[in-house]
């Protein structure tokens, strides 16, 4: 039932068609398929969500950058000379930060390749350093040499070493990049008279729910990503599904339900995340789907 502009190209998707549910009240605001699998989303301060797509068959890694908001691309499809090793390593200011890896056969990071978030454009590449930490007025990165390791600062924009005598002592802890992000929290125990388990245990069965629930508290509502058993409890291998579920805090009224993953064989953590007051997830682990939550206001 998605509607493409191009099958060849990706893009995105305004409309009102809902999925699951016909309680539903909320509907996405916006879709995006890339070209491949969404493989890692990574929220900017500005508004922006960064994408990593692959395309598994082809070993062929590419990166996105759309508007968390209104699901605007910014750029897409772009690459950075090595096709698929190499990942995100950081975003900072509106810098993002890849990483390749030290042999195909080792997750050892190398090299710092920073990309304008706004454009797509690389602004530098270093392959003789590898990242350490985020400053919060310049990188640091480590320079390993024959018997030690020299650790050197960077400017973010030009990749050019900063004079030792600048201060720059406060680290940019993760939790600070994402203050407008919620991530879920796990659920263990349906039986509380907690409200995410009550409200949880009106709209769903439990029997065939696999423990933990995921789950983001808000005011206004109330987030469920769970799974749920489609094989019997004897099968050796474990067949689900993954649901993501919201209800209304005040009222307690499913307002939405959708399938992230009509089959899999393995939970994966943080199969959804709030940003912005939008609800952000993936389908079928191809198409980024939105859910404006401001809606229930």
């Amino acid at each position: 039932m998605e509607c493409y502009l191009d099958t060849c190209i990706s893009c995105i998707t305004f409309n009102t068609f809902v999925f699951g549910s016909t309680k539903n009240t909320l509907s996405p605001t916006w879709r995006y398929a890339p070209a491949g699998v969404v493989w890692r989303l990574v929220p900017t301060a500005s508004g922006k969500l960064i994408g990593e797509a692959r395309d598994v068959q082809k070993k062929s890694a590419s990166f996105f950058c759309v508007n968390v908001r209104t699901g605007e691309v910014l750029w897409e499809g772009a690459r950075f000379g090595e096709p698929w090793w190499l990942g995100i390593e950081a975003v900072h200011n509106d810098i993002l930060l890849l990483h390749k890896f030290a042999t195909p056969d080792l997750p050892e990071h190398r090299a710092v390749i920073a990309v304008d978030v706004l454009t797509g454009k690389e602004l530098w590449r270093n392959e003789e350093v590898t990242f350490e930490r985020l400053g919060s007025t310049s990188l640091h990165v480590v320079r390993a040499q024959a018997f030690s390791a020299q650790h050197v600062r960077l400017d973010y924009r030009t990749g050019t070493p900063v004079e030792s005598a600048e201060v720059d002592v406060d680290e940019v802890m993760w939790d600070d990049l994402l203050h407008d992000t919620e991530l879920p929290t796990p659920l263990y125990n349906l039986t509380t008279d907690e409200p995410a388990a009550v409200l949880f245990g009106r709209h769903c069965s439990t029997e065939e729910v696999v423990l933990p629930l995921e789950v983001v508290e808000r005011e206004d509502c109330i987030v469920y990503g769970y799974y749920e058993r489609l094989s019997a409890p004897t099968d050796e291998r474990v067949c689900m599904k993954n649901v993501l579920l919201v209800v209304a805090s005040r009222s307690g009224e499913e307002v939405f339900r959708d399938v992230i993953n009509a089959r899999c064989w393995a939970a994966a953590p943080e199969a959804f995340f709030v940003c912005h007051d939008m609800l952000l997830y993936v389908r079928e682990r191809t198409t980024l789907t939105a859910v404006a939550l401001r809606q229930l206001h």
